[in-house]
Parts: C-alpha cells; sequence; structure tokens
C-alpha cells in the first residue's frame, strides 16, 4: 500500500521550517498495541504503574526529556483490567484516571493511577490499536504542535507505524515479552521475590521461530545479572534496544513515501 507523498512532504516542509527551534513541543507518541495481552501493573501505597512500549511518530522533533507528559488522543483507547479481592473482574475505560509521562526517550512510557476507591487485588492495562500520545501543551512553547500536524501525525502516519511497529514480526513480539517481564519484576524487592516471580515467568518455553524464544534468549543473558536494578537495566536495554530497531524501519519508510 503506498503512503502519501504529498503527506511525508508536508512534514519535512515542517521540520525544515523549524529546525533547531529552542524550547519547542517534543515529538508525539505512539503507544505499541497490547494485541489482547494486558500489561501487569505494580501497584503499591495507593498508586499502580506500570511501563508500556511506545515509539515516536516524529523525528524531526525533539525526543521527549524523562517525565514530559503526555495525554492519549483517545483516553478510552487505553482500559483498565481491574481485578477485585472478591475474584470479579472489571473493565474500565482508563479516561483522565491515567497519567502519562515519557520514561526512556520515546521507547517508554509510564502509566500511573491513583487505585485508591478501585478495591483491586491486580491491576493491568490494554492498549488498544492506533493510540497517539501529544505532549502537554507549555506556555510560552516557540514551536506549539499545529492542527494540521496533528492531524495528518495521528492518521496517516500513525497508521503507517501500526505496519511498520505494531505489526513488527519477531521484534515486537520479543519487545512485548520482555515489557511484560519488566513490569511483572520488583526490581526494588528482595532478591528471592524476584527470582520467584523469575521463574514463574520463565517457565514456558515458547517455539524457536516466535518472537517470545528471541526474547528468552536475551532475557536468559540479563539473568546472569543480579536480581534488582541491574537485572532491570539490562531488560530495559533490550527494550529499547528493539523499539528503536523498529523506530528506524518506521522513520525510513515514512521519508522514502511508501
Amino acid at each position: 500500500m503506498l503512503f502519501p507523498r504529498f503527506i511525508t512532504s508536508l512534514i519535512f516542509v515542517v521540520a525544515a521550517t523549524f529546525a533547531g527551534t529552542a524550547g519547542a513541543a517534543p515529538q508525539i507518541l505512539a503507544l505499541v498495541a497490547s494485541n489482547g495481552v494486558a500489561t501487569p501493573m505494580h501497584c503499591a501505597d495507593g498508586t499502580c504503574k506500570a511501563e508500556l512500549s511506545s515509539f515516536c511518530l516524529q523525528q524531526e522533533r525533539e525526543t521527549p526529556l524523562a517525565g514530559t507528559v503526555y495525554h492519549a488522543m483517545a483516553p478510552d483507547a487505553l482500559t483498565l483490567v481491574v481485578e477485585k479481592s472478591d475474584g470479579t473482574t472489571l473493565r474500565l475505560p482508563a479516561g483522565d484516571r491515567l497519567r502519562l509521562t515519557s520514561e526512556r526517550g520515546s521507547s517508554s512510557v509510564l502509566a500511573q493511577i491513583d487505585a485508591s476507591g478501585l478495591g483491586a487485588a491486580r491491576v493491568s492495562i490494554e492498549v488498544a490499536d492506533q493510540v497517539s500520545l501529544l505532549p502537554e501543551a507549555a506556555a510560552g512553547d516557540s514551536n506549539p504542535l499545529t492542527g494540521q500536524e496533528i492531524a495528518v501525525v495521528t492518521a496517516s502516519l500513525r497508521k503507517l507505524g501500526s505496519q511498520v511497529v505494531d505489526d513488527g514480526g519477531v521484534r515486537i513480539a520479543a519487545a512485548r515479552e520482555t515489557n511484560r517481564l519488566i513490569n511483572a519484576l520488583d526490581f526494588s524487592a528482595e532478591d528471592a521475590k524476584s527470582s520467584a516471580a523469575w521463574k514463574k515467568i520463565t517457565a514456558w518455553k515458547p517455539g524457536i521461530r516466535s518472537g517470545q524464544y528471541w526474547a528468552n534468549q536475551r532475557i536468559s543473558h540479563c539473568q546472569s545479572k543480579p536480581a534488582g536494578p541491574a537485572l532491570g537495566r539490562c531488560l530495559r536495554d533490550w527494550h529499547d534496544f528493539l523499539i528503536r530497531q523498529l523506530n528506524t524501519e518506521y522513520w525510513d519508510k515514512a521519508r522514502a513515501g511508501s
């Protein structure tokens, strides 16, 4: 399917006009679709949080700093799966309950909710297809996002991103599995607790052609690290490497207009 060349041209005209401008809005991001597998949230002290895989839709804008606030174009495309202590399960649109901030450049977004009143034993989060995130507008922004720019990026370019990244074969499957492990482990916990979680998640050995197998190969390398921050860094580095590879492929296709 050909990607409209006039759209690519428009994006790069915008880039050339504002290149190097200080204090400009950062990149519009995309959240990687869950494909029906919810990401577990870690809950403590009344707050639940999870890292969500993301990628950049605009190479020409600056990478967001850690902690940059983002808002989903369609907040209800994010669903909270709340498992209550009585065994019942609720599915709630995240809406404005969810706070989203950039975590590691454009490769990861931190999602947080106030869990008070949910009565939850466990909470997880699902991301629908083609979710786009807009950076929160800042006062005095020298180059804010325009309505036309947002429309192009979150429609045609987001669709291209879905084809290249969300449907990115074994690489995105491996990134999803690695991110699930990142969120399932409590890296601040004692070694024994982390080791127990590790054994539970790696008990299943998938087939050699699957993304899960590729994830496990690298995860086995990370397993040599001490449980805790070192293990977390190893897993996150692997996740971000896979996302960056796919993101680069997306940028190449966007520039080529295909």
